[in-house]
């Protein structure tokens, strides 16, 4: 996309213009934005060629950040299950400050409102992470578990499940 926009209208109009603002929020942008946007002088009258541009601006949050894994939380033992869990994304970045970077080695998420009536399945849901204290942003904030269910037909399968961990 050009860096100009041709404007065609009544001079008396086109007189006044010395630029064409594009409004951009950039309130909670967390990330490099890279958009269309309309363009427009506020009169009808006014062509304006192209009607959209693009914008690319470049978001420095200026604080450190470390790429985490994300760990399942599932607080209950399921004697007698096999749980298969798959996150997507699998890592998010986390700012802060170093000294809480340090202290840290993974990202929770709390998955027990998930299995609940457990039965052979397969849950999918979009879930928020459990942010460290001291964090000022995680990337993202949530992640897409995948939970397979699948119940132990043997008792032997059970037996060895419980010595496994």
């Amino acid at each position: 996309m050009p860096n100009t926009v041709l404007a065609r209208g009544h001079s008396k109009i086109l007189s006044k213009v010395d630029a064409i603002p594009v409004v951009l929020d950039i309130k909670n942008a967390k990330e490099d934005i890279d958009v269309e946007l309309p363009v427009s002088i506020g009169h009808e009258k006014v062509d304006l060629i192209p009607d959209r541009v693009r914008v690319v601006l470049s978001i420095d949050i200026g604080v450190p950040y470390k790429t985490f894994a994300v760990e399942p939380n599932v607080a209950e033992e399921l004697l007698g299950y096999e749980l298969e869990i798959k996150v997507e994304p699998p890592v998010v970045n986390v700012y802060a400050p170093e000294n809480v970077l340090n202290e840290l080695e993974k990202i929770y998420t709390d998955l027990d409102d998930l299995i609940k009536n457990v039965e052979n399945k397969e849950i999918i849901k979009t879930v928020r992470l459990k942010t460290p204290s001291g964090t000022l942003l995680l990337e993202p904030e949530e992640v897409s578990v995948s939970i397979k269910i699948k119940k132990l037909e043997k008792l032997s399968e059970v037996e060895n499940k419980g010595e496994a961990f």
